[in-house]
């Protein structure tokens, strides 16, 4: 029922357009002088994620197949803040786990 009733309320709007506005909300905050930096809708939200701008800036290239991308310039204070040791795979009880939903819409044979 949950599900469901949050569903009705954005099915007025796709899933693209939710993305460009939680973009949009996102970015409003330009303050360039801020010593922290947030990603408020990341898996550890707004606190969980607060970093301090010199970690971040200017960013570290670093190779990914044929291109260089930007990281973190303290990717491992980044990483280590977000997951403890991001260098080690976590024993199986351990792992994040996401949510997956099946939806079950009766037999292909019915169409």
């Amino acid at each position: 029922r949950k599900r469901f009733f949050v569903g009705r309320i954005f099915s007025f709007s796709s899933a693209h357009s939710w993305s460009l506005l939680s973009y949009k909300a996102n970015g409003l905050c330009k303050n360039e002088a801020s010593r922290f930096l947030t990603i408020p809708s990341g898996g550890k939200y707004y606190f969980g994620e607060l970093i301090r701008r010199d970690s971040y800036f200017p960013p570290e290239y670093l190779p990914f197949g044929d291109h260089s991308w930007p990281v973190p310039r303290d990717y491992d204070r980044y990483l280590t803040k977000l997951y403890g040791d991001w260098k080690e795979v976590p024993p199986e009880d351990k792992r994040e786990v996401h949510c997956l939903i099946e939806l079950d819409f009766g037999d292909d044979d019915d169409e």
